[in-house]
């Protein structure tokens, strides 16, 4: 992620969570070296308009108007530990592997700098981000009660061991 993709960004995050990250928020979050941000885009067809997805669905920064940021994941190193932030998608855009392409491209990402172990919490009740994370080897271990807020939710922490 780029810092031009950070209002794309904004729209994934206020269409996918009740506590939506600001601007500021993906601001600073940019200027962290041990920060990985990816963004999922959308390229519209210059001769037809319609959108269609790059040659292989490939994550990359937006780097041309005709584009459109769909999905954002965020990873933060810390001390070998690779931190999942955000994971998310645009409603119309989901169930198509946007999200399976983000969350395997940011474990390489993680593992590249240095990661050897991933974590993340997750809404109780977001069934289908767990049956994705559980796909990819996570294992819950925790339970924050009451973590979220609009609606009141406990957070399922997950990880994903050596």
């Amino acid at each position: 992620m780029k810092k031009e993709d950070i209002p794309g960004a904004l729209a994934v995050e206020e269409a996918s969570f009740s506590t939506p990250w600001t601007r500021a928020d993906f601001e600073a979050t940019l200027l962290l070296p041990y920060a990985h941000y990816l963004v999922a885009i959308l390229e519209e067809e210059e001769e037809t308009g319609h959108p269609a997805f790059g040659a292989s669905r490939e994550i990359r920064p937006v780097t041309a108007e005709n584009e459109t940021v769909i999905g954002v994941l965020g990873l933060k190193n810390i001390v070998g530990v690779g931190e999942i932030s955000n994971v998310g998608v645009l409603p119309a855009y989901r169930r198509q592997g946007i999200g399976k392409a983000l969350l395997a491209a940011g474990l390489l990402a993680g593992k590249e700098a240095g990661s050897e172990e991933f974590t993340l919490e997750v809404r109780a009740g977001n069934r289908e981000a767990i049956r994705l994370y559980e796909r990819f080897g996570f294992q819950k271990e925790g339970v924050r009660r009451g973590f979220y807020d609009r609606p009141k939710e406990d957070a399922l922490i997950y990880w994903k061991r050596k």
